[in-house]
């Protein structure tokens, strides 16, 4: 799927060192390596690679998961399904008890973070505790810009001298 999706970019004119330049690599390398094969495609970057090769996110990431781990029956997990159904239709199908509504019902802000948590190896890791919470908002609350730029050493520096 990789591959076919790559050389339909290469038709069009757009290179593979583009394409490696668009998902942050510096060398056309690994794109040529995950089309052949020789390199796994990465399970956490499976939606920025299918939204740069316009593949259907869902059987892409299936497609990923598949690679990764053969041992494993996700057809059988997921359902069989065509890219045709839609973003998330599968997932659909089978969760409609989730948050006592269907799904399709909910925010895709929300749908985004569910197939986070379904791609990353550790998601507990990522995600607060409710008792975590309260800490982050204050330190949120304090530095505006920590969402997307984090702590300074000294801030960070403080923290640490604050809870020893």
């Amino acid at each position: 799927m990789f591959a076919e999706a790559v050389a339909a970019k290469q038709k069009q004119g757009i290179s593979q060192k583009d394409l490696a330049a668009a998902l942050g690599h510096k060398s056309s390398v690994v794109v040529s390596h995950m089309a052949t094969g020789r390199a796994p495609i990465p399970i956490d970057r499976s939606r920025d690679i299918s939204d740069l090769l316009e593949l259907d996110r869902n059987a892409f990431l299936l497609a990923v998961l598949e690679q990764r781990l053969p041992m494993l029956d996700f057809q059988s997990l997921v359902g069989s399904r065509s890219p045709a159904e839609g973003k998330h239709e599968h997932l659909m199908n089978q969760s409609e008890t989730i948050g006592g509504r269907p799904l399709s019902a909910l925010p895709d802000d929300l749908l985004d973070l569910i197939e986070e948590c379904v791609a990353d190896k550790d998601p507990r890791s990522r995600w607060l505790s409710l008792d975590e919470l309260p800490v982050v908002a204050l330190i949120r609350q304090l530095r505006p810009t920590f969402r997307s730029q984090g702590l300074t050493q000294a801030d960070q520096k403080k923290v640490l001298e604050a809870l020893r």
